[in-house]
Order: C-alpha cells, then structure tokens, then sequence
C-alpha cells in the first residue's frame, strides 16, 4: 500500500499553515511549524510565500486537504468524481463526502488524538459500526449509524483522554454522545470549518 514518506510536520511547513497532523504534538510548544515556519530544505528560509502562482495556490490548498484526510491522489480524486454527480454544490458536496469517513468520524468522536490514529484503531479492529467490528477507514457513514468502542479498550486512560480531547475540539452538532464510549450520527456532516479552500480545489479538478 502507498504511504506518504515526507515528515508530518515538513507538509505543515510545506503548506504555510498548521494542519494538526501529529495530535496533541500540534497544540504544544514542541510543534515544529510554530518554531520553524518557512518551508522546509537548505534553502526554505529564503524562499518566499508571497509570489506564487494562481495554479500553485490551488495545488497547494488540494495537497492541504489530503494531507489533513491522510489520502493519496487516487482515491481523493475519487472522491471529487463522486461529488460532481451529486446535487448540490460541488465543493459541500466534496467536504461532506470526507468529513463521513469512519476514521475522521472516529478523530471527531475523540477517540483518536488525530485521524492517522483513528486510521490505526479501525485497521486494528478496535472500532465497532452499529455494533460490528470493521477494519476499513474510508468506510462512509451516514445517519443513525453508532460508533463505539471494543470493551478491551475501554480504559479509564481513554475516558481521561477523550475528555481532554472535546475539551479543544468540541463534538459536531451531527454527532451525539451516548456515553464515554459511543457516539452516534444524527445527521449528515454540516457547519464544517475546513483549513483549507474548498472552492481551489474546485478549480483545481476543473482544469
């Protein structure tokens, strides 16, 4: 399976802007764009984020979503082919369509301090789907599913950790709490506050 090899915090610096990828790392002093926030290589302090192309910034603003979602080119342009033949607006369409992935689902949930994390708790089985262990992260769900956790798992550990994690990022409105250990869908992803630029990636795809 392709992996991105690039350092995490290299595609934060790449992109100019801070993208959560490492989870409570990001939120510390520790986070290496906060301390170095020219772009990366010998030669990143002296290149400049003003002069760029209009091509280059809807590069960038795509890269930014895949980098967030943890997707490779293929699938995330699969996506947006989903998307266009849907109704509606493309770009909500597009954002709705990654916000319903199980792993982003189960980073918004708390149970993971980041979605690279959640990806490893599906993959790993620790994930149940209306009551049914699953291992695939890019499954899309929808309303009234139910997200929880196995009963190995369910540690005081987590419950601090999850608690912590709401704390800073608040539970969706399209989600619901039934207890420290599920959550389920009440409606389809609204009121998203993306880090990037839907509408560049629109563009982008529309070339």
């Amino acid at each position: 399976m392709a992996v991105y090899l690039e350092s995490r915090c290299s595609r934060c610096r790449h992109a100019g802007s801070k993208l959560f990828l490492k989870g409570e790392r990001c939120d510390s002093p520790k986070c290496a764009f906060e301390r170095r926030k020219y772009p990366p290589g010998e030669h990143g302090k002296n290149l400049s984020r003003s002069r760029s192309s209009g091509y280059k910034e809807r590069l960038i603003e795509k890269q930014k979503a895949k980098y967030i979602y943890g997707m490779l080119e293929k699938p995330f342009k699969n996506y947006v082919e989903k998307a266009k033949k849907q109704k509606g607006i493309l770009g909500d369409n597009i954002l709705i369509l990654l916000e319903r992935r199980l792993d982003n689902a189960v980073f918004r949930a708390g149970f993971a301090s980041s979605r690279r994390q959640a990806r490893q708790l599906v993959a790993h089985r620790i994930i149940k789907l209306n009551d049914v262990r699953v291992s695939i992260p890019s499954i899309l769900i929808k309303a009234d599913d139910k997200i929880s956790v196995i009963d190995r798992y369910r540690t005081n550990q987590l419950k601090e950790k999850v608690a912590e994690h709401l704390k800073v990022r608040a539970l969706p409105a399209w989600m619901k709490s039934q207890d420290n250990w599920t959550v389920s869908v009440i409606d389809e992803p609204s009121e998203i506050t993306p880090s990037f630029d839907v509408s560049r990636i629109v563009e982008y795809y529309s070339r």
